[in-house]
């Protein structure tokens, strides 16, 4: 979100500063809270939810629906990776933060950062998070192609439901012709081949360097 931000602040030269608020969880009663909870209450009143036009239709009722694959969805992740130093690296910790500043350099094509730990106290120092001779403005992301290929054993998995709850004859079901789309080109070859050397779809998870969370037992009036 910070290096997005850096750079929309950078094509935009009338905007000299963004600042980043994080409210308390729990205590911020923002207007996206409720649309979030009428939307949570209207699934929960529905036992079954077989469609993915189902979501659309439900969240469409509290809010605006904009599909992923209706626009351009943009490869932030990697775009920065050479580019931003990682969480670890930073001159603050981002989860003790309750705000960010954003703002532009007198240097062309960079922003700096500080970090705040108080809502109503600037105690932070404003520094660049790009690593050793980058800028903000080299971070190019590219067009993510759309759709996704989802994994043979996740496929074996909804397969394996919609036989449990459907029976042998879901695919005759009218309202299940999504998933019969889904699974059209399943390769039970490959499902069986990485069933006998063991492997497992929960194993395969991507796991990313967050920074730690450390307990704030610091006591403030």
């Amino acid at each position: 979100m910070v290096s997005m931000c850096s750079r929309w602040i950078l094509q935009h030269p009338h905007i000299k500063k963004i600042e980043l608020v994080f409210p308390i969880t729990g205590h911020s009663f923002m207007p996206a809270d409720r649309v979030f909870g009428n939307i949570e209450k209207r699934i929960r009143k529905l036992e079954v939810i077989t469609q993915p036009s189902d979501y659309t239709d439900i969240i469409s009722e509290c809010a605006t629906v904009t599909k992923l694959d209706e626009i351009d969805v943009l490869d932030w992740k990697t775009s920065i990776q050479n580019i931003v130093k990682t969480p670890a690296q930073l001159h603050f910790k981002i989860s003790q933060c309750k705000r960010i500043i954003i703002r532009r350099t007198k240097k062309q094509g960079d922003v700096m950062i500080r970090g705040e730990l108080f809502y109503n106290s600037d105690t932070g120092a404003p520094r660049t998070i790009c690593r050793k001779e980058k800028k903000a403005e080299l971070i190019q992301p590219s067009t993510i192609s759309k759709g996704i290929d989802v994994k043979p054993l996740k496929l074996r998995d909804v397969r394996n439901l919609l036989l449990k709850h459907y029976g042998e004859n879901w695919k005759e079901l009218p309202y299940l012709e999504y998933y019969k789309n889904v699974l059209f080109n399943i390769d039970e070859e490959e499902i069986q081949l990485l069933e006998e050397n063991g492997e497992n779809e929960t194993n395969d998870i991507e796991e990313e360097t967050c920074e730690r969370v450390e307990e704030d037992v610091t006591l403030r009036i």
